[in-house]
């Protein structure tokens, strides 16, 4: 007998396990297929981790294994995060919490039967994008405009439909052939969409000549990718919107944009850089504007496609459509955001416009009030960033709680991060600040009893 194989005889039969005290209360509200699962499971990664050279403790070993997959299948996933990182459109953190009024909305239609593709007037079959359509319209001023499920997949849409056959070739200036996050790059969109990419200009330079120079009779549109996540100075020159929409007119080919983050208001009243607005690319006369609903729009993930009705439409009955399309909490979560903007009240009921619009004595004075009532920490002046992919270079000024943490960073790290609810930190030479701007003021007493319990 090998060594390995005395130890694999110590891993405990599977009636062994089913009639052990530690675990078998927990299997016996599972369903019975599954506590097999769990026990499969549990006994091939022992075995993994005798072959591996891990031999002490087997049956201690398994019991733990199958204990920790049975608490996870009872803990809530994904896990609130009290955000202390400074970034506000943090990517894995789910970028921008939605407004209250669109979790009502949502809450509503989701435990509901709802008028999706109905009409309430005569019951007939009814269109799920009309009411967004008549928000978008009153809100961005597009003819017409539907939802799909991000905006890579809105980009994707809009391509496959203005190629055929004859009209294949797209055109983009070098400088916008960009990847924009999560792999989502321009040449491999344009690629499975079956368009071709024709590059035109250089990197830091593109005229409008070299776009009129680059149509041909197979040129099927005119893309414009606005560079959300990087910036290039100096020596530079891009062709704006509104000569590329003179150019897509004189020519009669499409003028697609793609915004990025899809921003509605002007961030300049906040302190921040001009982030071009939805409503400006509609008015300066392209075809179709793609952006993002869950970054500066503040609603759930998804993707805009608006423009002109005639192209909307026909993008809207392309064979993917329906493949890309949200689903209807989506849909509540954007028209109810949507509302927000419309009644000129997205400062106080959209959360990322709340966050960005706080002043910072009131930062200051939550970051005070935390400091006292935990007794942990001093507070030092930051800044704190969009994220998302928007406005890379934009800094807002905030107050942060720094923790020294002497040699133990990561021991503090993890503390706070196996709290209830976790908290998320920025770590920089040897400390840990959390930064109060992107703490959820509802958060803030939760947050000092966390702190409390981290100096104990």
């Amino acid at each position: 007998m090998t060594d390995n194989n005395k130890y694999l005889r110590k891993i405990p039969s599977v009636d062994e396990i089913l009639n052990n005290s530690d675990v078998s209360n927990k299997l016996e509200t599972l369903n019975k297929e599954s506590v097999y699962r769990i026990i499969d499971i549990c006994v091939e990664e022992t075995k993994k981790t005798i072959l591996e050279g891990k031999k002490n403790n087997i049956r201690e070993l398994i019991f733990k294994k199958i204990n920790h997959l049975i608490d996870l299948i009872n803990e809530e996933s994904p896990k609130v995060i009290i955000n202390g990182t400074g970034v506000i459109l943090h990517t894995n953190l789910g970028r921008s919490p939605i407004s209250n009024n669109a979790i009502k909305s949502v809450s509503d239609i989701s435990i509901n039967y709802s008028s999706l593709e109905i009409s309430t007037k005569d019951g007939k079959r009814g269109d799920r994008n009309k009411i967004l359509s008549k928000y978008l319209n009153l809100s961005i001023g597009c003819e017409h405009g539907f939802l799909v499920n991000n905006n890579a997949s809105g980009t994707l849409l809009t391509l496959a439909t203005i190629i055929n056959k004859t009209r294949n070739e797209v055109i983009v200036s070098r400088g916008e052939a960009v990847e924009i996050g999560g792999g989502f790059r321009i040449p491999d969109i344009m690629k499975i969409s079956g368009a071709k990419l024709i590059e035109v200009g250089t990197t830091n330079k593109t005229y409008p000549s070299d776009y009129e120079k680059a149509i041909t009779k197979k040129t099927a549109g005119i893309l414009k990718v606005h560079t959300s996540n990087f910036v290039i100075k100096g020596f530079v020159y891009s062709t704006g919107i509104k000569d590329l929409s003179e150019i897509s007119k004189k020519f009669n080919i499409p003028l697609i944009h793609d915004i990025g983050s899809g921003c509605l208001v002007d961030t300049t009243k906040f302190g921040l850089p001009k982030e071009p607005m939805v409503q400006e690319s509609i008015s300066s006369g392209v075809d179709i504007t793609l952006f993002s609903s869950d970054k500066l729009l503040g609603a759930t993930q998804g993707g805009i496609v608006a423009g002109k009705r005639n192209l909307v439409r026909k993008i809207e009955t392309h064979p993917l459509a329906r493949a890309f399309r949200a689903d209807k909490m989506t849909l509540t979560s954007t028209i109810s955001t949507l509302r927000s903007y419309i009644k000129n009240s997205y400062v106080e009921e959209i959360p990322i416009w709340q966050i960005i619009s706080q002043k910072i004595d009131k930062i200051e004075h939550r970051a005070k009030k935390i400091c006292r009532k935990s007794n942990v920490g001093k507070i030092t002046d930051g800044n704190s960033l969009i994220g998302g992919g928007s406005m890379p270079e934009a800094l807002l000024p905030t107050k942060m709680i720094m923790i020294n943490t002497a040699e133990h960073e990561n021991e503090i790290k993890t503390k706070l991060m196996k709290s209830s609810p976790s908290v998320l930190p920025r770590i920089s030479e040897g400390s840990i600040f959390i930064d109060i701007r992107t703490v959820l003021e509802k958060h803030d007493e939760k947050l000092i009893e966390i702190l409390k319990n981290l100096s104990k």
